[in-house]
């Protein structure tokens, strides 16, 4: 899109920052200042400041600041691009725009009616759960004490067949290609199918707060998957989509924190315990996509593991991903081997939220959950239980920080302090040796072929006398090289860059930062190199020619490789005798 200073300065004009701000907190004017309460993190006292002259915020608090455009990106947990269109809308100021925009317009369309199948979807299902069909689904909610309002409030629902939600679809006017690429139903022999037939089905809202697929949940006995997620599709993919994300921007106002649990039922329980910042991962494992998702909206996750799995699951290691991106990690285990929502049923909220205030940071938990492996009466455990926590301790960047729990690690062992120190040494040692045999070893992987590297530079760099048909795959020795003249093919540089592979930026860098003032005729080593790589290609044929030839019994077969010999051997002559070949 095409986003001159010049529209984005009409479209900061249109939307007037006091108004577009009040519109999700309330302000109060101070002499020409204008104050809230941060909607970006917990506080009793004002300390978010609106300049209504200079048209930007700032919080003193938390260090928030920017223009209209950054607070509705943050608030509404959009991109650049986003939240431009989203002002612009809503002010009725057209958008300039070119044939990307057209792609990204149809996309958007595309996309916006996929959501509407599943929108559509999850009314059906809703429905259907307060019908006579569904009656042991209620009583099973009923059971689990999860009251009506829950019901519709979480918007849950039941698939009572096969085949009613896609007649229903089909009235509403949706084509059963549709269905499908919105992952709805599926089809076998040609035949469609509900996907989550005999299921009570949890709705999945995205960060848009838009319908993007479901989980469905087995009942009764069944052959099939007790948990079914829909498919992969343009919205929907379950190693990025979090359960509950949706209700973060809201919860945030009053809490900067999400609660990660384990499953829907749990999300469930939550929210009608009135904590609606709970979430959870739909069965995968916490990673990147997610912690770019979450940071949108909180700095810090409790996480909340079952009592019987915490000391599985509470690692750094599985939480890693949200330790890299800065938000702060804290950890509960439930006594009693509970889960939050039988913990909630017999103890309460009120409890439960005792148990959130008592979360210790992810390292101490595990210190502490580590101490429970060892009997520290015998003192030969004592050493094994700091080897243990020194594995832990390595992974802890910040240098105060990691003296802190070197502390806590020999309180808690009964260890001297410089004995846990001296271990933790050792393994930081190694591990920077190791670390230093690796860039070694990479350095090795930088003697590439340098007739290669010219001409997979020049390609790059769009010399105008370098073709990538010049050349083939083939004709690269190193592994590296052939992948980044693959991408070549058909993407643009900048493209490359974007999304090559972290272990093959080296040799990107090296390609990207070739120094060409030093060739005098560009073209003509240009050509050299050509020859060159050509020439080492057809000796490494001759060379197997001549293998074949001692190799062969065949006669006949030995002819035909001489003559391939003899051609070979005057294309190879003619090369070298050539001092520049096109």
């Amino acid at each position: 899109m095409n986003l001159s200073e010049e529209f984005l300065e009409k479209l900061k004009f249109k939307n007037e920052i006091t108004n577009v701000i009040s519109r999700y907190v309330t302000l109060k004017k101070v002499g020409s200042t204008y104050w809230a309460c941060c909607p970006f993190h917990h506080e009793k006292t004002p300390s978010f400041a609106i300049n209504s002259v200079g048209q930007y915020y700032h919080c003193f608090g938390c260090g928030e600041g920017g223009s209209v455009i950054k607070f509705i990106q943050k608030i509404e947990g959009l991109d650049f691009i986003e939240a431009v269109r989203k002002l612009a809308k809503d002010s009725g100021l057209p958008l300039p725009e070119d044939e990307s925009d057209q792609k990204f317009l149809e996309m958007r369309k595309r996309k916006d009616r996929l959501a509407a199948v599943c929108t559509d979807a999850a009314k059906f299902y809703n429905k259907k759960i307060h019908e006579p069909c569904a009656k042991h689904v209620r009583e099973y909610l009923k059971n689990r004490g999860v009251l009506d309002s829950t019901v519709t409030k979480m918007g849950l629902g039941y698939s009572p067949d096969w085949t009613s939600l896609v007649n229903y679809l089909e009235q509403k006017g949706y084509t059963k290609q549709e269905m499908l690429d919105a992952g709805v139903v599926a089809e076998k022999n040609g035949r469609v199918y509900d996907f989550m037939f005999e299921r009570l089905v949890f709705p999945v809202i995205n960060h848009k707060n838009m319908v993007v697929g479901f989980s469905g949940r087995a009942l009764g006995e069944t052959d099939f998957a007790k948990y079914k997620n829909t498919g992969q599709t343009e919205n929907f993919n379950k190693s990025s989509i979090i359960y509950g994300v949706h209700t973060l921007r809201k919860a945030r106002l009053n809490t900067n924190y999400a609660i990660l649990v384990e499953g829907q039922m749990d999300v469930v329980a939550l929210h009608q315990a009135g904590f609606v910042n709970a979430i959870a991962t739909m069965g995968t494992a916490f990673n990147e996509n997610h912690v770019n998702t979450l940071k949108r909206f909180v700095d810090r996750v409790i996480v909340c593991f079952d009592g019987d799995t915490a000391g599985i699951k509470a690692t750094s290691r599985s939480l890693e991903p949200l330790l890299k991106e800065g938000l702060e990690i804290y950890v509960i285990s439930l006594p009693e081997k509970l889960d939050p929502d039988e913990y909630i049923k017999k103890y309460g909220a009120e409890k439960f939220q005792e148990e959130l205030d008592k979360a210790k940071p992810v390292y101490e938990f595990e210190l502490r959950h580590l101490i429970t492996k060892f009997d520290l009466k015998d003192p030969a455990n004592i050493g094994k239980y700091i080897d243990e926590a020194v594995k832990i301790l390595v992974s802890i960047k910040d240098a105060f920080e990691r003296d802190e729990y070197m502390k806590l690690t020999a309180s808690l062992s009964g260890a001297n302090y410089e004995i846990v120190k001296r271990k933790l040494e050792k393994v930081i040692t190694n591990k920077v040796h190791e670390e230093i045999k690796q860039k070694q070893n990479a350095v090795k992987e930088e003697n590439l072929n340098t007739s290669e590297v010219f001409i997979l530079a020049s390609i790059l760099t769009k010399e105008p006398f370098a073709k990538h048909e010049d050349f083939e795959e083939s004709s690269f020795e190193s592994e590296t090289l052939k992948h980044i003249f693959n991408l070549a093919k058909d993407h643009s540089t900048s493209s490359i860059i974007e999304t090559i592979d972290e272990d093959k930026k080296w040799a990107l860098n090296k390609l990207l930062s070739f120094d060409f003032s030093k060739i005098k005729n560009k073209e003509g080593y240009y050509l050299e190199c050509k020859k060159a790589i050509t020439l080492k290609k057809l000796t490494q044929e001759l060379h197997e020619i001549k293998e074949s030839v001692k190799n062969t019994d065949s006669q006949e077969e030995k002819q035909i490789l001489l003559s391939k010999l003899v051609t070979l051997t005057k294309e190879i002559n003619r090369l070298k005798a050539d001092k520049f070949n096109a």
